[in-house]
């Protein structure tokens, strides 16, 4: 349980401060809590601690995303991935944050970059097939869905985007 792991972190700071792993795990245990405010303050101490950790920038990032603050989310990630230009899902949460913002341009590329990195993420191709539904162009939007259900076919929440890109396509 979560709160059993904030316990567990918050003793490992006591005995060591400077663990810079341990309020990164501290953020998440806050997160998987819903407690984004005490998940940004863990990340951002394990930041000052450890500057170049980029999963402490990424989670920063899903932490002010699920605070709805996409522009600071945009900067986390665009750090992580300054440290760690291979970090496929800094790239995929990047092009998330984008499409909060309605910068599609941004996000597609974010995600094409993601897909480049690992061409198995299949939610970076639902992602791009977002994009091109949000612009209208449901032929590239049902490629990169489909190809999300080729790499993932039991989630069902991509079956049902597709869907609903079929229907619109044929004007249902």
């Amino acid at each position: 349980n979560y709160a059993s792991a904030v316990d567990a972190y918050k003793k490992a700071i006591e005995i060591n401060p400077q663990l810079a792993d341990a309020y990164n795990n501290l953020g998440l245990a806050y997160a998987n809590m819903s407690n984004y405010a005490s998940a940004v303050d863990a990340y951002k101490k394990a930041i000052e601690i450890n500057p170049q950790l980029a999963d402490a920038y990424n989670n920063l990032g899903l932490a002010y995303a699920n605070m709805s603050n996409y522009a600071s989310a945009v900067d986390a990630y665009k750090k992580a991935i300054e440290i760690n230009p291979q970090y496929a899902a800094a790239y995929n949460n990047l092009g998330v944050a984008y499409g909060e913002l309605n910068d599609y341009a941004n996000a597609a590329e974010n995600f094409r970059r993601a897909i480049e990195l690992d061409p198995q993420n299949a939610a970076a191709y639902c992602n791009l097939g977002k994009v091109y539904f949000n612009l209208n162009d449901y032929d590239e939007a049902l490629q990169n869905i489909n190809r999300a259900i080729e790499l993932n076919p039991s989630n069902s929440d991509y079956r049902a985007f597709r869907d609903e890109i079929i229907n619109l396509r044929n004007g249902r």
